[in-house]
């Protein structure tokens, strides 16, 4: 319980963290003494290497007003980093860890481009509290966010109020253009828990195979958004310790820009409505009485903190009603969703090591190698159109179909048989992949119940790929 409630408060702060927004009030109630010496501190650690942005002379819509960078020195953010796990974040009453905590960074760099944060760690002792030795500690060799772009939008000092702003009416249409077509890379590598941590997961019967291969000893995530001329792809890639990696790829068209407004001026205002729902109703945004209620001085970036998790723990809330997920889901069924996405591809892959393999084969007691043993048996030899429809003739597909149904599911079979039986001889992973080679008129979805032969239309405008073993990429 207690391990698992560490992690929610480590998830909640890097929600809180990865927000762009002003901060600087949070000086209101600083003495004059107080605010110099400050004032000292960031001029030192600005002078010991952090970028200054380069960019405020251009004409971007991004650096209107204040371009002063969100995260840029370690004076600041050591002070957040402080001020947060002393006075705690709040949510709905509850702290959302009581237990004594300490954020450490390394080194911090940034401008309105990006930042790349070194060395962060953070310390979880609960003795005070439960009474035991045990220490829960996380760190990470580095964080790092790049607009390769140099929109000037990635890490731009906003306040709360336009960050409020933004999440409940949007960006403007060159905004949102620019970061939809964005060239922008995300990384956190090397993410390590502690000893005590690793400890306490090899004590479980179900997860001490996985400590006993070093699952989890380091694990990495890359997020990549590049744009071309023509298309737009995005990849996805956790690596767990190059025992396991999981990857998702998206490539899409480089929407024009005439198509890219019928789209932000008919579908993004839904989408900022159902947003804002979950917004400004619960969740406090005035700080003085935010005070008030608390009868402390508390920190203005605790107050920010805390508007944080409270709006995406309200946005996470499962309890929402059956129709706001209806309209969800014809917003991006609506034909200028359809028009801006006319192609795509989408793969997920999956690859993990010998030893994984192995560890999850004794984890299964015998399953998985039983299962290998049974499909190597069945693809041994190929089988022929009459064989699979006999093997496949109790799926029930109504007769005036059935030609048609056995033809596409041969057709499948064909094509998978060889990457299956590769997969089925050296099991060391899969690729699953799906390509929209011509667009599809949304109203075939709405008239598939009553004529299912529209189902044809729509598989022949799809390709779908298996590829077996796919290899681990390079981090």
């Amino acid at each position: 319980m207690f391990l698992k409630r560490s992690i929610n408060f480590y998830f909640a702060f890097f929600i809180v963290t990865s927000i762009q927004f002003n901060l600087a009030a949070q000086d209101e109630e600083c003495d004059l003494a107080c605010k110099y010496k400050k004032l000292q501190d960031l001029k030192s650690d600005e002078a010991k290497g952090s970028t200054t942005s380069s960019y405020q002379d251009r004409e971007n819509p991004f650096l209107a007003g204040n371009s002063k960078a969100f995260i840029s020195n370690k004076a600041e953010v050591q002070r957040w980093l402080d001020e947060i796990t002393e006075w705690k974040l709040y949510y709905d009453g509850e702290p959302i860890n009581e237990f004594e905590t300490e954020m450490k960074v390394g080194s911090v760099r940034g401008d309105i481009d990006g930042f790349r944060v070194n060395d962060f760690k953070i310390t979880v002792d609960p003795s005070d509290t439960l009474g035991t030795d045990q220490i829960i500690e996380l760190s990470i060799d580095e964080i790092s966010f790049r607009d390769k772009d140099s929109n000037g939008f990635l890490n731009k000092r906003i306040s709360l109020d336009e960050y409020i702003e933004i999440i409940s009416n949007g960006y403007s249409f060159e905004d949102t253009y620019a970061m939809w077509t964005a060239n922008i890379d995300m990384e956190i590598l090397g993410l390590e828990f502690g000893q005590d941590v690793l400890d306490e997961l090899s004590s479980d019967p179900e997860l001490s195979v996985l400590t006993d291969i070093n699952f989890l000893d380091s694990t990495s995530l890359i997020v990549r958004q590049k744009s071309s001329y023509s298309d737009v792809s995005a990849e996805f890639i956790y690596d767990f310790n190059q025992v396991l990696q999981v990857a998702v790829e998206v490539e899409f068209p480089k929407p024009r820009r005439e198509d890219f407004r019928e789209f932000y001026e008919n579908v993004m205002p839904v989408l900022y409505e159902m947003n804002s729902q979950y917004t400004s109703n619960e969740c406090q945004t005035d700080y003085s009485a935010y005070k008030e209620e608390a009868e402390e001085e508390i920190p203005y970036s605790v107050f920010v903190g805390d508007y944080i998790v409270c709006y995406f723990a309200s946005s996470l809330d499962t309890s929402t009603d059956l129709e706001d997920y209806t309209e969800f889901l014809e917003v991006y069924t609506s034909e200028e969703f359809f028009d801006l996405l006319e192609t795509f591809s989408f793969t997920f892959s999956l690859s993990w090591s010998k030893d994984f393999w192995d560890a999850a084969s004794i984890a299964s007691g015998g399953s998985l190698d039983a299962g290998i043993f049974a499909a190597n048996t069945f693809l041994a030899t190929k089988m022929s159109k009459f064989e699979l429809v006999a093997l496949l003739d109790g799926l029930g597909i109504p007769y005036e179909y059935k030609g048609l149904f056995e033809d596409l599911l041969y057709d499948y079979y064909s094509d998978f048989y060889s990457e299956a039986k590769e997969f089925i001889s050296f099991p060391r992973g899969l690729a699953f992949s799906v390509e929209l080679l011509e667009p599809i008129n949304p109203e075939i979805l709405y008239q598939l119940e009553d004529n299912p032969m529209l189902l044809f239309n729509i598989l022949n405008k799809i390709r779908f790929e298996v590829k077996a073993n796919p290899r681990f990429k390079n981090l």
